[in-house]
């Protein structure tokens, strides 16, 4: 681990010192680096993990070259130490241990530690320029756990001090109070356990000084939210360029290589939110989108007026939809009950995407249908008049009754919508290794906690309360009092669970029979 020479218990280092350790860290990482280093500064201790938690396992899993965490300062003026009889000295020793431990973690035991010890309370720009010049090598990147939006002082000072190094690209972030927009990195599978040993590194102090930061960071699920700035003057002149030197002289100094900078993270594709209509899909995918901090674009097939009939039997649908209209599949969370229809074609266009099956008591999701078009549930078929009107008002529901493009042929109504039931069930359970199941029911007993349990499967981060949306009515309501015998009547009743007998079994929905 490098670090320059800590000062003995209870000193304070003076200028003089304090330029002699920047010295001796420049000196410490130029010897033993000969390729471009990545700097990370921080403000504080625990800046680095309240920030970029998520951000450091994953830049180190993708760069060969070292990433140098510069600590301005150690601590030494918190309050809360004070109050637990600790000298300044005592707290600087302690948190620069947490650090390490937790440095150490996010690095996998790879990272490398440059202390400045600059006063905390009390770091300026200038001061912390001097020692990151010393540093600076060319092909050398900063990031900066801090953001020129902070409130704290030293946080801005330290911003300052980078911005002045002349970098082309300097990548700031946000803090887990802040609101703003940011390149968002979340914990892997791989990184899960390296986030929470820094973290925990930090138990005995850093955790209890700033416990609303470290809360909200367990909230937004650990994510790290970065933004890349470019240092560059936007208009400015170009350079004049330097006479060429002798081609020997070019020859005896080769120039450095030239080296990729990391790209961000491609974004995670869409978790898809399948089921059939009026099976409460829209509902939960709107407060998916919001639990995990995402968007969500509902209807898609109707967003971009295509019917599902012209889709059917079309292996490349859904890749020759996304592909004309991208932004409506942008989301983060994609809900379309038709596409359930198109479950293969879906899967090969996102292979990677995450699928969520929201299953409903076919006679409650019957009823509802059935409920939102204004039909009864009871009669032995709708009359010609019935479906015309049905037409003219609700063109987009007419072939939903019908099962259009699907259905062999005419159908009494209610067992066509029966057969639409069977057909989005028996379509998640042809792929159900590959799917998500949420029964509408358990949605209901209990909201925000299968909501957020849904996300933690789908490796999402929980990041807001949904407790305040939980209630929102997202769709016209149907009439849930009355029983399904006195909707349907005895013989609709037996058409629908003799239609649906063997997949209501399945998912754990009796008959009455």
């Amino acid at each position: 681990m490098l670090s320059t020479r800590r000062q003995a218990p209870g000193g304070t280092p003076g200028t003089a010192g304090l330029r002699r350790r920047a010295r001796t860290g420049a000196r410490r990482v130029a010897q033993a680096f000969s390729r471009p280093v990545t700097y990370v500064v921080a403000p504080h201790p625990d800046d680095e993990t309240l920030r970029l938690a998520s951000y450091i396992p994953w830049l180190c899993a993708r760069t060969q070259h070292p990433v140098v965490l510069v600590a301005v300062s150690d601590g030494g003026a918190s309050r809360r130490a004070e109050l637990k009889g600790w000298t300044p000295a005592y707290e600087r020793e302690f948190r620069r241990s947490e650090q390490a431990a937790a440095w150490s973690a996010l690095t996998a035991g790879a990272g490398h530690i440059v202390r400045l010890g600059l006063p905390d309370g009390g770091v300026q720009a200038e001061e912390v320029g001097r020692a990151l010049k010393k540093l600076d090598r060319r092909g050398a990147r900063w990031v900066v756990a801090a953001h020129p939006d902070d409130d704290h002082p030293d946080h801005r000072a330290v911003v300052e001090a980078v911005q002045g190094l002349g970098a082309r690209t300097v990548r700031f972030s946000l803090g887990t109070l802040m609101s703003g927009e940011a390149s968002v990195y979340r914990p892997t599978r791989s990184s899960e356990d390296q986030i929470q040993i820094a973290v925990a590194a930090y138990e005995n102090f850093g955790r209890q000084s700033v416990k609303d930061e470290f809360s909200a960071l367990r909230r937004l699920g650990y994510v790290s939210r970065v933004v890349s700035r470019s240092m560059e003057p936007a208009a400015a002149a170009p350079r004049p360029q330097p006479p060429a030197e002798p081609a020997r002289a070019a020859a005896s100094e080769p120039a450095p290589a030239a080296t990729a900078e990391p790209s961000p993270p491609a974004p995670a594709p869409p978790i898809f939110v399948l089921g059939n209509q009026k099976s409460g899909s829209t509902a939960i995918a709107s407060l998916l989108a919001e639990c995990i901090g995402g968007k969500a674009s509902l209807d898609v097939l109707y967003q971009t007026r295509t019917r599902l009939a012209d889709l059917l039997g079309q292996e490349d649908a859904v890749a020759t939809l996304a592909q004309r209209r991208p932004k409506v599949f942008a989301a983060d969370v994609v809900k379309d009950n038709d596409v359930i229809f198109l479950l293969p074609s879906l899967r090969a266009a996102f292979p990677d995407a995450q699928v969520v099956f929201v299953v409903r008591d076919p006679r409650d999701n019957i009823r509802s249908i059935l409920n939102r078009v204004d039909l009864p549930g009871s009669q032995a078929d709708l009359t010609a008049d019935q479906y015309d009107d049905l037409r003219e008002r609700l063109p987009g529901w007419y072939p939903i009754l019908t099962n259009a493009g699907m259905a062999t042929g005419p159908r009494q109504y209610v067992e066509a919508l029966a057969d639409r039931w069977v057909r989005a069930a028996q379509a998640y359970v042809d792929a159900a290794e590959h799917l998500t199941l949420l029964r509408y029911e358990d949605f209901c007993a209990d909201k925000r906690g299968s909501i957020e349990a849904l996300a933690r499967s789908l490796e999402r981060p929980v990041v807001h309360d949904i407790t305040g949306s939980q209630d929102r009515q997202f769709q016209p309501r149907g009439d849930r009092e009355v029983t399904p015998a006195a909707f349907f009547g005895e013989d609709n009743l037996r058409r629908i669970e003799h239609t649906c007998r063997a997949l209501m079994s399945r998912f754990g929905y009796p008959t009455t029979d």
